[in-house]
């Protein structure tokens, strides 16, 4: 008797997100009204028993319906939730990423020409030879906006752009959607990688699901691993004006290819023309575009967004999971009910032949009195005997 308040708190009441002093003190409370119960009522022992094969009844399998909403709503719909955070994470990191990288890919193009530029002034005798090394100096900028990314070394392709025209220059539109491209398909091939490991992911857990649960659940159960959908971070990477996370409108600056020009003009009239040398630069300081939020801003305002929506989720989800724990409460009162109904109305449930019903005929036999048993067949339709084998038609 006493195992009954363990199972029910441990494989019930546990599970559905009550405070600690809430369970304990319900775990008390069964122990105690239980014990009382089989001490002082035989009702109670019977309303006990009748709720334990309840479960396994017409109205367990509503309590069994709702166990099972609880425990969808406390796993894979809050482990979709935690999902829906790392992919807002990812968006962050990305955009950081891809604006760090351009950030320093153009300090990277602009700094050794400036420092070659200022270095003229301490030794003029050095000019010619900074002017000879310009060209190896610029080598790794012309790499990095003219060539497609791919693992041939700076050699290779230094030989193969010499066996082109390496002193053309196109126009300043041109430079610069070519790198735009060239950073927005290293972006999208970096999502797709991640994509493919968060599907693996999800297919390695829905393998592991499905071998862990029984075979009649485990479809059920293991199903919200099959929506990968989650993994597609595209669906959830589009800024207010419809742009993806890999656009790099924004993010590669506006005049990268007039810069880029300019150098490889300059370049080739220094090449062209070392002894007579005149330069002239000017540092143009970025313009703030007002109304246009910089990457921190995006991704803080995004990350308090989530959160708020995410409190106002989990607070909902524990409204509803409470709910569905007071279910059980309808068979309990079924059990009651029955039992009153059997106590009070002969008429009730009463169409089982039990030993004592036979003895009682038994008896009456020897007596030379009229018996009931063996059933005629009228009455075998509505009276169940529990010992026969074969199944009546209400059965």
């Amino acid at each position: 008797m006493f195992c009954l308040p363990f199972i029910f708190w441990e494989f019930i009441i546990y599970d559905l997100g009550f405070p600690p002093d809430i369970l304990y003190c319900t775990l008390i409370g069964f122990i105690v009204v239980l014990g009382l119960g089989y001490t002082f009522s035989k009702r109670i022992r019977c309303v006990v028993i009748l709720t334990c094969l309840g479960f396994w009844g017409k109205s367990g399998r509503s309590f069994l319906r709702a166990i099972t909403y609880a425990l969808i709503i406390s796993g894979p719909i809050k482990n979709m939730a935690e999902n829906g955070r790392e992919t807002i994470r990812v968006f962050s990191c990305s955009a950081v990423l891809t604006y760090n990288l351009t950030k320093t890919r153009f300090d990277l193009m602009t700094r050794p020409f400036v420092n070659a530029i200022v270095g003229m002034k301490e030794n003029v005798s050095t000019i010619k030879d900074s002017f000879g090394n310009l060209k190896t100096v610029v080598e790794p900028i012309v790499e990095e906006i003219e060539e497609p990314d791919s693992n041939t070394n700076l050699s290779e392709a230094t030989e193969r752009r010499k066996r082109t025209n390496e002193d053309k220059v196109e126009s300043a539109e041109f430079y610069q959607e070519k790198y735009s491209k060239k950073i927005e398909e290293r972006c999208e091939a970096q999502l797709k990688k991640g994509e493919a490991k968060c599907k693996k992911a999800f297919s390695e857990a829905y393998e592991k699901c499905y071998e862990k649960l029984p075979a009649l659940i485990n479809t059920l159960f293991c199903w919200p691993m099959k929506i990968t959908v989650v993994c597609n971070i595209k669906l959830y990477t589009f800024s207010m004006k419809g742009r993806g996370v890999c656009d790099p409108t924004g993010v590669v600056d506006e005049r990268l290819g007039e810069n880029y020009h300019y150098l490889k003009e300059t370049r080739n009239k220094f090449v062209a023309n070392l002894s007579s040398v005149d330069l002239e630069y000017q540092v143009i300081s970025p313009k703030e575009i007002p109304g246009v939020k910089n990457i921190d801003e995006t991704r803080k305002e995004l990350t308090e967004k989530f959160v708020k929506n995410k409190s106002a989720f989990d607070y909902c989800m524990k409204i509803v999971k409470r709910i569905l724990a007071f279910i059980f409460i309808k068979v309990i009162i079924h059990a009651i009910s029955y039992q009153r109904q059997y106590v009070n109305n002969i008429e009730a449930d009463n169409i089982y032949v039990t030993a004592y019903f036979k003895r009682i005929d038994e008896r009456r036999k020897e007596r030379g009195e009229r018996s009931l048993l063996p059933l005629k067949k009228i009455e075998s339709r509505e009276i169940i005997d529990p010992t026969d084998y074969r199944q009546s038609k209400s059965e």
